[in-house]
């Protein structure tokens, strides 16, 4: 994992795998950390200021690009950017998921849904996600499957606990923001 400069001098180690079914896009984090806190219970909510794992992903060459977020206690955040532009701390273009398609996505994690005080001792905490690609079509549209190459990043953060932090799978470079298209890595499925 690539951290970027502003994170504290704590770096959890984080694996996740990846595996796809028919239906199904299936990824598992597993977080060797410390300092975890986790208070948003609210879908879509600023899930990022937890510890929390993240997702990105572009299925399909030309269009925008999906995010997922999921905090200790297992909340979602998740939305499909046609266009990273910001204007006035907002994007230009974003569809935040719907809470009945959240609700499709199956997510298991070894935390209880808040973790507050924050756990500072060594702690383990895994989070599964099983993504029907039918969620995914909703937003990108029917050309997504689970084959061939996808541009994607992992990351793991927590914005806003007593040691913060901001790590990569593909480097994001000096800029923190994880919506880097260009900078993402490459999935490939057979």
């Amino acid at each position: 994992a690539d951290f970027h400069s502003d994170s504290t001098d704590h770096h959890p180690i984080t694996e996740v795998k990846v595996a796809s079914s028919a239906d199904h896009l299936h990824l598992r984090w597993r977080i060797q950390d410390r300092f975890v806190h986790s208070v948003v219970t609210t879908p879509n909510d600023y899930i990022c200021s937890d510890s929390c794992v993240e997702f990105f992903f572009a299925p399909v060459a030309e269009l925008g690009y999906c995010n997922l977020e999921i905090n200790a206690g297992g909340t979602i955040l998740a939305s499909y950017v046609e266009d990273p532009t910001i204007v006035d701390e907002h994007f230009t273009k974003v569809r935040m998921f719907e809470i009945a398609d959240l609700k499709q996505i199956i997510v298991h994690t070894s935390m209880p849904a808040v973790v507050d005080p924050e756990i500072t001792v060594p702690t383990t905490w895994e989070v599964s996600v099983d993504l029907p690609i039918s969620v995914i079509r909703r937003y990108v549209g029917p050309d997504v499957a689970l084959r061939g190459d996808w541009r994607a990043n992992f990351y793991k953060c927590a914005d806003v606990t007593s040691h913060p932090h901001w790590a990569a799978w593909a480097s994001t470079g000096r800029n923190k923001s994880f919506h880097q298209r260009d900078l993402f890595g490459t999935l490939r499925f057979p």
